[in-house]
């Protein structure tokens, strides 16, 4: 993947005399957090920093229904503009195209604004796109949620129809994984058009601190789709004294419920649920766990695994997002299939009684992080793609 990155980027300059003004155009945005959301204010942040104008256009929607989000807000320093959307057009998301529908005249706004790029994210949503389809300015989608494409029967019929159409009417498109590059080049895009610069994270954050050598990690989000069922089916089948520690928000309570009466009695004192974290309390977690597991049955990308190993530590995670193209066995980690709690467990075990093979993998991991995955040497690359097309 360096090489292709390294190709496709090959013989653009860098326009410092360039101001540019950029639109990054996400249907969710603070308070609402995800993967996405937290790229879209952490590129917005790296823009202006160096000198560029940024503004975030996003809709109203948030999860907590009761919420009233002002249209217009800086969030530290960042413009933020969120268009209202019509009610029936929620009902519309889940049953057609995945598609608000503005209240007000989003294009009439972004022509006024004078912006010359805009970057459109969350690939599954459609809101933007489309509400900004004849606008003559230079477009690049960002595919924050390409495997839902592939992997969810909801995108046959119309929503693949449209995915496909607007995919054709971006300029460039942003890939996070050469996973995701090979899937729009099977769908019939240009490879020309795709560029693949992973995300990262701001590896001097993390560190290690002093490890007991039995602590399991998991990070993320408690909910089906993490299949952390998994996980607590490999737990019960390992001889070794360890805990594993859990940290994220519980996002579907009878998921946790069923968890809780299926396994926890089982593994009495082995589980710890800790709950959402802040910033430095996940740091120190990472810093004092030993061995961090991912389960998931699905992902984009899979940012945990990146601040995992900027933690030095060794990684055991389902063939999922990027994963392949982050892990090799025996020497950072181990991939094992979806839902194989048996090879989990093997691989755990085997990690939990090496403590020289877990330290080489830690070792290893850090040492790929600050090579290919620090946060403002990738927005460089992106940066660079901006200015690529700026100047076309």
């Amino acid at each position: 993947m360096e090489r292709y990155r390294k190709e496709t980027l090959r013989g653009v300059f860098k326009a410092d005399w360039m101001t540019m003004r950029v639109a990054l155009l996400t249907p969710y945005f603070l308070p609402t957090i995800g993967g996405a959301e937290l790229y879209v204010y952490d590129l917005a942040r790296f823009l202006i920093k160096h000198g560029h104008q940024a503004s975030i256009l996003t809709t109203n929607i948030y999860q907590r229904k009761q919420a009233n989000l002002p249209s217009v807000e800086r969030i530290t320093h960042i413009p933020v503009r969120r268009f209202k959307v019509l009610g029936f057009s929620r009902k519309l998301t889940r049953f057609f195209i995945s598609m608000y529908i503005p209240k007000d005249n989003v294009a009439l706004e972004v022509k006024r604004k004078g912006f010359n790029l805009l970057h459109f994210h969350n690939v599954t949503d459609m809101t933007f796109p489309v509400a900004l389809w004849n606008i003559k300015v230079p477009k690049i989608l960002t595919c924050h949620t390409l495997f839902e494409v592939i992997n969810y029967h909801y995108m046959i019929g119309p929503r693949l129809y449209f995915f496909k159409k607007i995919l054709q009417n971006m300029d460039f498109i942003h890939v996070l994984t050469l996973k995701d590059f090979m899937t729009l080049k099977h769908l019939g895009v240009d490879s020309k058009k795709i560029f693949v610069i992973p995300p990262g994270i701001s590896v001097t954050k993390f560190y290690s601190s002093e490890r007991k050598g039995n602590t399991l990690l998991f990070v993320g989000r408690i909910a089906p789709t993490k299949s952390i069922e998994t996980l607590l089916e490999a737990l019960l089948r390992i001889k070794s004294d360890c805990q594993l520690w859990v940290a994220g928000p519980i996002q579907d309570k009878k998921y946790f419920v069923w968890l809780k009466n299926r396994y926890f009695n089982k593994l009495k004192n082995k589980v710890r649920i800790l709950g959402p974290l802040s910033s430095s309390e996940l740091l120190e977690v990472y810093a004092k766990a030993d061995i961090f597991v991912f389960p998931s049955k699905a992902e984009t990308f899979g940012l945990v695994l990146l601040e995992a190993m900027a933690s030095s530590l060794p990684v055991v995670s389902t063939d999922v997002g990027a994963a392949r193209e982050l892990i090799k066995d025996w020497e950072n980690g181990f991939i094992v299939p979806i839902n194989d709690w048996k090879t989990m467990a093997e691989r755990i075990n085997l990690l939990l009684t090496d403590d020289n093979l877990r330290r080489k993998m830690g070792k290893n991991n850090r040492k790929l992080i600050e090579k290919d995955y620090d946060i403002n040497v990738n927005f460089e690359k992106l940066l660079a793609l901006y200015e690529q097309i700026c100047i076309k």
